[in-house]
């Protein structure tokens, strides 16, 4: 309220390869019973929507269930944060990517990019969340300075998918930079997406902390409209409602 935001959408985690170990259906039923104490307290002064992002359903079908069933959502992200094979045993935020060879990293990041069209083939959810996600830690973190369009065709087809699905494109704000650099997706595929035909956005800043709720949306509205988009959409009761930019 106090950044002038008329509603949030609250998604918490929901990685499922590690639901058993961390309780997450438990985890997710008190960010339930969290939003709708808020929505009591805060009345019409805020809309407050119930989403869940959802993250390597594939793995566990059943404990994915679950977390879905505990309520009727606003909205469903998807995305993928752990491709686990050879090597690489754990989720990309927590991945030494400055001690494997590039080579290597080439072929993570076209794992990751399966992970993302199997999921967008085989699962129902509304955004596909921070597609670029990994390059946070491979470029950001440990200096690799990889480029992400080197898998264009992956992209596009991903692209291509979500379009024809009309699942929405999260616009992630939560590395904004006026240069864009940490903008989630970068510039050259929010340019791909617009040059195949898509037009649903979201705009999440994946906050995390209160302080980040809404990080960069002026600016990212503004570069938005650079692009030739004139909207961007939230979700409540799985279905997009579109809010001019």
């Amino acid at each position: 309220i106090a950044f002038g935001l008329k509603g949030i959408s609250i998604c918490d985690h929901a990685d499922v390869c590690y639901s058993k170990e961390l309780n997450t259906p438990c985890h997710i039923k008190n960010c339930i019973d969290d939003v709708k104490a808020a929505r009591q307290k805060y009345g019409d002064n805020l809309k407050i929507l119930q989403g869940v992002e959802m993250a390597e359903y594939l793995t566990d079908e059943e404990e994915g269930e679950k977390v879905l069933k505990l309520c009727d959502y606003d909205i469903v992200l998807g995305s993928v944060h752990t491709v686990c094979f050879d090597e690489f045993k754990n989720s990309y935020s927590r991945i030494d990517f400055g001690s494997i060879s590039e080579e290597r990293i080439y072929v993570f990041i076209k794992e990751y990019f399966n992970k993302m069209l199997e999921m967008t083939l085989k699962t129902d959810f509304d955004v596909l969340s921070h597609i670029n996600c990994p390059m946070r830690y491979i470029n950001g973190k440990y200096n690799r300075n990889l480029d992400i369009m080197n898998f264009k065709d992956e992209i596009s087809d991903l692209l291509k998918l979500i379009i024809k699905r009309d699942i929405a494109l999260e616009i992630n704000t939560s590395g904004f930079t006026p240069e864009m650099d940490g903008l989630m997706p970068n510039k050259e595929i929010i340019s791909l997406y617009k040059d195949l035909g898509g037009k649903l956005l979201t705009l999440g800043s994946d906050a995390h902390v209160s302080m980040n709720i809404g990080k960069g949306f002026k600016e990212t509205k503004e570069l938005l409209k650079n692009f030739g988009f004139n909207s961007y959409v939230y979700f409540e009761n799985r279905n997009p409602h579109e809010t001019e930019l």
